[in-house]
């Protein structure tokens, strides 16, 4: 039996565009494009544009995401990163630890222009040739007989007529990738509108989709309960685990950057309610008052998102934090992983997970573990894993004093569980490619 023809949505890839760095759901988007767009795939893009849904040739469609992976760099050496390159400092200062008003807490982000770097590359032709800005053909009347058309990024999934041309192309078989339903299941940690917006996407979803993949099983149990309450059947569901990301695993171009001669920490993570920063931020105002200028310090990786106004004070305006706190947004990959390899351990106090990939990314790197002993963690043991009650501050603060103490005087190498018994995305894509081939044909 042949393989269908795949059309690989690659609309919110061209968003991120101009991004200084990929996030989580960027890293699978990217993984998923350059697999479907690959040579031996032969795939077509499918791509918003001011035309409407278009349909985009393979050489198009990869010529995009040539660019994103040139403008992410995340194969560059990992020392040039201007961001790591001032958490490095600020980890090695030893002064820092001298509070002024000039003091506060530094954020290292990295600014861009969207807008004038898309041009940029337009101008150059290296996006899309000689095509223009607006390539491709009618998505409804071009998409290949009996085609398969995969969005993995829930974009724009909340918008109905874009997906219209699936209900005139009924040989089309569509298949999309839930991150969560955290936006309908702990409606407290997003913006009012997510919810709604949420329910849309699944609402558009469960009337086109022919399959579903997921991450794990818990997204899983949440997307069939909620299409049944909506009435309808629901499709067949692949919970596949996310692996991560080979930008992870890049050989380092030389010396590591960060050389700290003191323990430090690090929490992953935009920075928003479920997150849970603010119990790291109320742990590490506990310890400078406990430990004073021996404090560790604290690296916050990723951007301030949403509903922070508490965290944010805390930075911006606490004086004991300022001497042992940095937040980094716009690491790239192979930075990110040089801090988590280096520090005493990885803190994640999150709240709520549809899969937690910072922390299965971490684990593979073989970094020490500090999570919420919530469902989606479980599957994480070890002994340099250790669960606790997101909200059992006293509990965090011991667990990071005591890291902090062992990473001094380590008694022994850390052994992290084995690393080739993780996914792989070669496996990934291979699970993905069998459940894809074994949905129904219309």
């Amino acid at each position: 039996m042949s393989s269908p023809a795949i059309v690989y949505d690659i609309t919110r890839l061209a968003t991120r565009f101009s991004r200084p760095a990929p996030n989580g759901i960027d890293r699978v988007d990217l993984a998923y494009a350059q697999h479907f767009l690959s040579a031996a795939n032969s795939g077509f893009g499918a791509l918003l544009n001011p035309l409407g849904p278009r349909l985009v040739d393979a050489e198009a469609a990869g010529s995009l995401v040539s660019a994103i992976v040139e403008n992410w760099a995340e194969d560059s050496d990992a020392s040039q990163n201007r961001v790591l390159q001032k958490v490095a400092s600020f980890l090695s200062d030893s002064n820092a630890t001298c509070v002024s008003p000039e003091a506060s807490v530094r954020t290292v982000n990295r600014r861009y222009n969207p807008v004038s770097s898309f041009a940029r590359y337009a101008r150059s032709n290296k996006i899309f040739g000689h095509r223009g800005l607006f390539p491709g053909r009618s998505l409804a009347r071009n998409a290949p007989a009996g085609s398969v058309y995969i969005n993995t990024s829930q974009f724009p999934l909340w918008v109905d007529w874009y997906f219209r041309w699936l209900d005139t192309r009924g040989d089309i078989r569509a298949v999309f990738f839930v991150h969560d339903l955290l936006p309908l299941t702990h409606p407290e940690f997003f913006p009012p509108a997510e919810e709604a917006r949420h329910r849309q996407r699944l609402s558009v979803l469960a009337r086109r989709a022919s399959g579903v993949i997921v991450a794990s099983d818990i997204t899983r149990r949440a997307l069939l309960d909620h299409i049944s309450f909506l009435g309808l059947k629901p499709p067949p569901v692949a919970v596949v685990p996310l692996p991560a990301d080979d930008a992870f695993f890049l050989k380092p171009h030389g010396p590591p950057i960060i050389r700290s001669d003191k323990p430090y920490f690090v929490c992953v993570g935009t920075i928003e309610p479920r997150k849970n920063q603010l119990l790291l931020l109320q742990v590490w105002r506990e310890l400078a008052v406990k430990m004073g200028k021996a404090t560790p310090k604290l690296v916050l990786i990723g951007a301030r998102g949403w509903d922070n106004e508490n965290v944010v004070d805390l930075l911006e305006r606490c004086e004991a934090l300022r001497p042992y706190v940095i937040e980094a947004a716009g690491l790239s990959t192979p930075a990110v992983a040089e801090l988590i390899s280096g520090s005493a351990a990885v803190l994640l106090p999150t709240l709520a997970e549809g899969f937690g990939l910072p922390a299965y990314e971490a684990e593979r790197l073989g970094a020490r573990l500090i999570i919420s002993d919530i469902p989606v963690f479980r599957p994480l043991s070890g002994p340099g894993v250790l669960k606790l009650h997101p909200l059992d501050g006293p509990g965090w603060l011991a667990a990071i004093r005591a890291h902090f103490e062992g990473a001094l005087h380590p008694p022994s190498a850390h052994s992290s569980c084995p690393c080739d018994t993780r996914p792989t995305w070669e496996l990934h894509q291979k699970h993905v490619s069998e459940f894809i081939q074994g949905l129904p044909v219309i």
